[in-house]
């Protein structure tokens, strides 16, 4: 049986490991996706007969390049919350004993804020409505 220290210990590990899993896939998946747009959205406009398919691959892709970053960085920043409550218990500031990492339960307001402070985030989001923008004034 394991104590109480090595439990959360281990626990730790398993959240550092998936916080990194979705930081992973948050900047991959949604690096491909906005690429993939932007090539859809060139190959559209460098096209006299502009196929309305490229135009539609575009702005799929974009809305897939959202997905991923929205999900992505919801789980993320939830996993950064649940180390942040973890750190606190070993560190001795937190004396409740924290809940296992797949019942923690940090409120919608709590990750979107960890969102809103984290720089990648900006930085996708900003790609993402530069190419949405430039597709639009161009088209």
């Amino acid at each position: 049986m394991l104590d109480l220290t090595e439990k959360y210990r281990l626990e730790y590990l398993e959240a550092a490991n998936l916080r990194r899993h979705y930081g992973v896939l948050r900047s991959g998946l949604t690096t491909f996706c906005m690429t993939a747009s932007l090539a859809a959205f060139a190959c559209y406009l460098s096209q006299t007969s502009r196929p309305s398919f490229l135009a539609f691959a575009g702005i799929f892709m974009l809305l897939a390049a959202s997905i991923a970053w929205a999900v992505f960085s919801y789980r993320y920043e939830k996993a950064n919350l649940y180390l942040r409550e973890l750190w606190a218990w070993f560190d001795g500031t937190s004396q409740n004993t924290p809940a296992r990492f797949d019942d923690f339960a940090a409120s919608l307001h709590e990750v979107i804020t960890q969102m809103l402070r984290d720089r990648m985030s900006w930085v996708m989001l900003a790609a993402l409505l530069v190419i949405a923008g430039a597709f639009v004034k161009l088209v």
